[in-house]
């Protein structure tokens, strides 16, 4: 599901399902399978009390305080920088997540997550989880958020395929609407993707389909498994 500025998190993408992660100041609420998923990344990598969630899901209440504060202390520009407005921001959804290391000193606007260590081992494994470094340096104009090393969005079994095409999740779903069907989909990472309007029906396939997600910009995306292999 894309939420950005241009595309606000829709009333169904509200996370029917939360559970905690470990936090800086306590245990962070996620969207379950978000949650399970971040917990075994950070396993993976024996990051175990060493890689801590700062913010995972909030209300619409909690972003637009957020976002208030921002402009109070830092200006109306820093916070269209670094907080979504309300009711834009993918925390609303529960799938992402911000983190950082309990070395670093505490920020909770912008945390601290270097390229080293510990932290590269968990960007380098974040794909076969299903996370992607949501906002990165030089996607500024695609995203419209300054880069964020420290923001991880979920979005499964695609995490994979956009670390391979190397794009911010806006392109890729362009890259799906634009170029892909049931007749022509993408075949990468052992899976066949295509993008098709909502509402039209699911698509008899010659193989099996293992996900769909409605990508908020009138379309759904459906994923099935690619017996040939990537």
């Amino acid at each position: 599901m894309l939420v950005n500025a241009a595309h606000p998190v829709p009333a169904s993408a509200l996370p029917e399902r939360l559970e905690r992660v470990r936090g800086v100041n306590g245990d962070i609420p996620l969207e379950r399978t978000a949650a399970r998923a971040l917990r075994g990344l950070v396993s993976a990598v024996g990051g175990d009390g060493l890689v801590l969630s700062v913010s995972g899901f909030r209300s619409r209440g909690e972003q637009a305080a957020i976002w208030d504060e921002a402009v109070a202390e830092n200006g109306v520009a820093f916070a269209r920088s670094y907080v979504a407005r309300p009711g834009c921001s993918e925390h609303e959804t529960g799938l992402a997540v911000d983190v950082t290391l309990a070395t670093e000193p505490y920020d909770f606007i912008r945390p601290s997550f270097p390229d080293e260590g510990i932290g590269r081992e968990f960007r380098r494994s974040a794909a076969r989880f299903g996370f992607i470094e949501r906002y990165r340096a030089g996607e500024e104009p695609v995203t419209g958020i300054a880069a964020e090393p420290w923001h991880f969005r979920y979005v499964g079994a695609h995490a994979p395929v956009i670390e391979q095409l190397d794009l911010p999740l806006e392109a890729y779903v362009a890259r799906l609407r634009r170029g892909t069907s049931a007749e022509r989909p993408l075949r990468a990472c052992g899976l066949l993707i295509w993008w098709q309007p909502e509402g039209e029906p699911m698509p008899r396939t010659p193989f099996p389909l293992i996900g769909a997600s409605v990508t908020n910009e009138g379309g759904i995306v459906l994923v099935g498994c690619d017996g040939h292999g990537a």
